[in-house]
This record gives C-alpha cells, sequence and structure tokens, in this order.
C-alpha cells in the first residue's frame, strides 16, 4: 500500500489526528505489551487528507508527526504511541500530544471508549476496532482494517472539533440512561488539564463526521 504525501511540509501549528490498529492482542503475546503488537494500519489526517500507512511504511509517518504542532488521538499516549515505539527507527519523544481519553479520564475519573463520548456528543459511532480490527488483519481483510481505522481517525478529528467550538463534550456514564455534559478546555495544542465535568440533559448535537474527506 502506498503512503500519501505531503505535498508541502506541514505548519508548525497544524494539528495531525492519528488512529492506528495491530496486528496482535495483548492475548497473543501473553499480556499488555503495545510495543509488541505491531501495526496493521495507522491513519494521519492531516490537511484535510487521510494518510494510511502499513508496517513497511511507518518511518514515513514520523516526519508528519514531528512536524505538527500537536498530535491529537484517542488513548494515543498509553496505546498508539506505544505500539508505534516498537517499530524500528521510530522515535517519538519530539512529538507533542493530546490525548482525549486522557483529558475525559482527569476529568470523569474514569477510561471510557471512543465510541461512548462520540455517539453521547455527535450521534455517531467509530464501528468495528480493537479486537474485532485483529481477526479481520488475521483474515487477510486488510480494506476493512483500513475502513475501521479511518472510520476512527474522522471520529477523533469531529470530537475534537466539537469540543474547540463548544468548550464541552457529552457522555453517556456507565449505568445511566441520561447523558452528562463535561466541560472542556482543548484551544491549545497538547493542553493537558481538563476542566471538571458537570451534568446536564441536553439535545442531541447535530454535529456529523465532515462527508467529503479526501482518501487517497
Amino acid at each position: 500500500m502506498n503512503v500519501t504525501q505531503l505535498s508541502k511540509p506541514l505548519k508548525t501549528n497544524s494539528v495531525v489526528y492519528l488512529n492506528l490498529e495491530t496486528q496482535r492482542t495483548a492475548l497473543d503475546i501473553g499480556g499488555w505489551y503495545p510495543d509488541k503488537m505491531g501495526v496493521s494500519v495507522a491513519v494521519a489526517l492531516a490537511a484535510d487528507r487521510l494518510h494510511i500507512f502499513t508496517e513497511g511504511d511507518i518511518e514515513q509517518l514520523v516526519p508528519m508527526l514531528e512536524s505538527a504542532g500537536c498530535v491529537v488521538g484517542w488513548n494515543i499516549k498509553e496505546f498508539d504511541f506505544r505500539v508505534l515505539a516498537g517499530c524500528r527507527g521510530v522515535d517519538l519523544e519530539r512529538v507533542r500530544c493530546l490525548d482525549l481519553m486522557e483529558e475525559m479520564e482527569r476529568a470523569t475519573g474514569t477510561r471510557m471508549m471512543l465510541s461512548a463520548v462520540s455517539a453521547a456528543t455527535l450521534g455517531i459511532e467509530p464501528g468495528t476496532a480493537g479486537v474485532e480490527m485483529v481477526k479481520l488483519w488475521k483474515a487477510g481483510k486488510v480494506e476493512k482494517v483500513v475502513e475501521g481505522c479511518c472510520n476512527g481517525v474522522l471520529a477523533i478529528k469531529a470530537l475534537h472539533e466539537y469540543g474547540l467550538r463548544h468548550g464541552e463534550v457529552f457522555f453517556r456514564p456507565r449505568n445511566g440512561k441520561r447523558r452528562a455534559k463535561i466541560a472542556v478546555n482543548w484551544k491549545m495544542a497538547g493542553k493537558r488539564k481538563a476542566t471538571p465535568a458537570t451534568n446536564a440533559v441536553l439535545k442531541k448535537p447535530d454535529d456529523k463526521i465532515p462527508p467529503n474527506v479526501d482518501t487517497h
């Protein structure tokens, strides 16, 4: 699979959205060692273009991440970056990032799945992820993995942009029937501190994943 190259260097204040899937699960390798899971597909969304990478292309992903003003993802610090750290030639020490899951966990005390927050905030779910994606990869259904990974990164972008515009996102607490609202401050790239949550029931937001994204 060919990598979509950037036509020019990213601006220093640009945002790159990142999502990836792995070749192996924790069960396959006998424990939670993300650096041993191996990348199946990684997708970076930059300047409204999706850039698709597979294991042999990963070294070409690093300059894109390093040149970004901020790399935004979901559980990116404890998963995506640790998976990438297991690839030869990958060093992410200089990459500035914003981990949306970490922000939500810090504010609520709960680790959440991307689908739980995107569904409550945007009315959408990224679809297949995690173990099911590994099964698809092992079955040789690479295009399905690419599709799912792209859906995930689009959901991350949509959620981040909603939080930037409105200063809040929504989630559904465990065993809760009502959505809860949490105030967020994601305006500064790489900002680590989330503001405290406040609960409220509101109408379903109208924001959707942008339909016209170049996926070459």
